[in-house]
């Protein structure tokens, strides 16, 4: 009875869309039916965080398992600062750039991440990644609105793009 148990259909399949198994392949291009310019400008995907962005030191850190529901950084009224989701995770962070870090790896898709000891591999991991981010969007928009000689529609289209990939929307200071 139990192996016919498993072999019925259950009311909750553990079905993924296919870019789920897609994205999670590291260094594999990305799909870009139709749009020459996201081929042009991300041939083989953007880059991964913190991976690519950690400069490849033996880092020793804290491993923090994160939720699958969204999280956010927030600061308390008290001024700490805290990683938390809608429902039970809350993860006590040093400041916000060390929130952030956490932070980005979950919007590329990590279920846990080792989060350094020193601060110094923090914050220049997250401030490339920033930038990074930053001459991205620089790039496709000037990209789309070369294409389409209209700025919101650029925005627009480098805004999905960004959605699509997992990547944060990162505003200039």
């Amino acid at each position: 009875m139990g192996e016919q148990e498993r072999e019925r259909p259950t009311l909750f399949p553990m079905i993924q869309p296919e870019w789920v198994e897609k994205a999670s392949e590291p260094g594999r291009p990305i799909e870009v039916k139709g749009d020459p310019i996201l081929g042009k400008i991300l041939p083989v995907g953007p880059k991964n965080f913190p991976e690519d962005f950690l400069g490849g030191r033996e880092n020793k850190g804290i491993e923090v398992q994160i939720p699958p529901e969204p999280i956010e950084v927030v600061q308390l009224s008290d001024g700490n600062y805290v990683v938390r989701s809608s429902l039970s995770f809350c993860h006590a962070v040093r400041n916000v750039a060390e929130g952030n870090f956490i932070y980005y790896a979950s919007l590329r898709g990590h279920q846990k991440v080792l989060v350094p000891k020193e601060m110094f591999s923090i914050f220049q991991a997250v401030k490339s990644y920033e930038t990074y981010l930053r001459e991205l969007r620089y790039s496709l928009l000037q990209a789309y609105e070369r294409k389409s000689g209209h700025r919101p529609i650029a925005e627009h289209q480098a805004k999905e793009v960004f959605r699509k990939l997992g990547l944060p929307w990162v505003y200039e200071f």
